[in-house]
């Protein structure tokens, strides 16, 4: 959302050439009263161009999915707007299974989520679910490097 970072009305994912996208119709429909559908196709470009920058830096650490079980894992979820995506572009990997795993959602996600997936596991369903960064300490973004320094540690 242009006024709101954490609120998506719709999210794009890459992996290898795959890309999906997901939109909330509600939320979407919402941003345009609000916003405009200009001002939301400038979001979604400026998406699309940040993603494929990162998946172009990131493409030499995408291994293989097809028949393998896969995790996804994210610091929360609340639309589902972004898991959403990554769970269409993971499932064109066709991998055996997908697992999502999540410290923290809205309650009923979980059902949601095994819609898309084959198990699902969100450890804390609080009844009045805000916003993912409200049940975190430190919710700063992780930076480019340390991902790239966790991704080395883990090929070694």
């Amino acid at each position: 959302m242009p006024s709101n970072p954490e609120l998506a009305f719709g999210a794009i994912a890459s992996y290898q050439h795959e890309q999906a996208s997901y939109f909330n119709q509600e939320i979407r429909r919402r941003a345009i009263c609000y916003f405009g559908e200009d001002e939301l196709e400038s979001q979604r470009l400026g998406a699309t161009a940040d993603l494929s920058a990162q998946a172009k830096f990131f493409a030499d650490y995408n291994p293989a999915l097809e028949g393998k079980n896969v995790i996804i894992c994210d610091d929360g979820i609340a639309t589902g707007a972004s898991m959403f995506a990554a769970l269409q572009v993971v499932r064109e990997q066709h991998p055996h299974q997908i697992i999502v795993a999540l410290p923290v959602g809205p309650e009923q996600m979980s059902t949601v989520l095994l819609g898309w997936c084959d198990q699902a596991f969100i450890l804390r369903q609080p009844q009045n679910f805000n916003y993912v960064g409200a049940y975190y300490e430190d919710f700063s973004q992780v930076h480019r490097d340390q991902v790239v320094r966790a991704l080395e540690l883990r090929s070694q």
